[in-house]
C-alpha cells in the first residue's frame, strides 16, 4: 500500500467529521485525484448548509461547535493531539507524519494546515461526544482499510491468488461501512427519543401546573405594574 497515497486519502475520511460535509452511501464521487480508483463505496457530499436545514435529522447535530478552527500557530501539544487521533485511526499514517515532521517539517506544517479545520473539529468531538466519536473514528478506520484493499486489488492481477481473498475482503469491509453508518442513525434516533421524552415531560407539567403558573406569571406583572404607577412622577 502507499502511505503517501493512505495520507492523502485522509483528507477525504476527515470529511466525515462533524464540521466537514456529510457522507452518505447513495451517489457516486470520483477520488481520482487523490487515489487512481474510485471510492469502492458510492458517497454523497451535502454541503454545510444544506446539513444545518436538516438539522432535525440527528441530536448530535444540534452540538455547536463554534465556526471551523483554523490553525495559524502549530503548538508541540496540538500536533501531539494530532498524532494522537491519526495513530487511532491507522498507525501507518501516524508513523508516516512523525517521520515528516521530523524530516520534512514545512511539508509536515503543509499537511495539518490544509486537514486543521477537519482534525479541530474531529478532537472536538472527541472531548465533547465521545460516543458519536467512537462512531466516526470506527468509520475512518474502516474507509482506510477500503482504501488498501482496494489498492491491492488494482495491481492484483486476474491469477494473483490474492484476488478472491481480497474481493471478499473489500466485500466485508462494505458491509462494515453500512453498518457503522447505521449505528449513527441509531445514536441519532436514541437522542431524539430522549429529547421527545423530556419536551413531552415538560408539556405535561406545564399543564398540570396551567393555572398555577398563569397566576405566578400575573401576579409578578402586576406588582411591576402597581409599583410603577405608584412611583412619584418627577416634574
Amino acid at each position: 500500500m502507499s502511505i503517501l497515497a493512505t495520507i492523502c486519502g485522509l483528507g477525504i475520511l476527515l470529511g466525515a467529521t462533524h464540521h466537514a460535509p456529510q457522507v452518505s452511501l447513495r451517489s457516486p464521487l470520483h477520488m481520482h485525484h487523490v487515489l487512481t480508483i474510485p471510492p469502492p463505496i458510492e458517497v454523497t457530499i451535502r454541503s454545510t448548509t444544506e446539513r444545518r436545514r436538516r438539522d432535525g435529522r440527528g441530536m448530535h447535530r444540534m452540538l455547536e461547535f463554534g465556526d471551523a478552527e483554523r490553525v495559524d500557530v502549530l503548538t508541540p501539544e496540538y500536533c501531539e493531539r494530532v498524532m494522537g487521533i491519526a495513530e487511532e485511526i491507522d498507525p501507518a499514517i501516524a508513523a508516516y507524519l512523525k517521520t515528516m515532521c521530523e524530516e520534512d517539517p514545512e511539508g509536515f506544517e503543509r499537511v495539518i494546515h490544509r486537514q486543521g479545520e477537519r482534525l479541530g473539529s474531529l478532537m472536538r468531538l472527541k472531548e465533547t461526544d465521545p460516543a458519536l466519536y467512537d462512531i466516526h473514528l470506527t468509520g475512518l478506520k474502516t474507509d482506510a482499510e477500503i482504501i488498501r484493499v482496494s489498492q491491492a486489488l488494482q495491481v492484483a492481477g486476474p491469477d494473483d491468488p490474492q484476488l478472491q481473498a481480497n474481493a471478499a475482503e473489500l466485500r466485508a469491509l462494505i458491509g462494515a461501512r453500512i453498518k457503522n453508518a447505521t449505528r449513527a442513525k441509531e445514536l441519532d434516533i436514541k437522542r431524539l427519543q430522549k429529547h421527545i421524552e423530556k419536551l413531552e415531560a415538560e408539556i405535561a407539567e406545564t399543564e398540570s401546573r396551567f393555572d398555577e403558573l398563569v397566576e405566578k406569571r400575573f401576579n409578578q406583572l402586576f406588582d411591576v405594574v402597581q409599583n410603577a404607577n405608584s412611583t412619584p412622577k418627577r416634574e
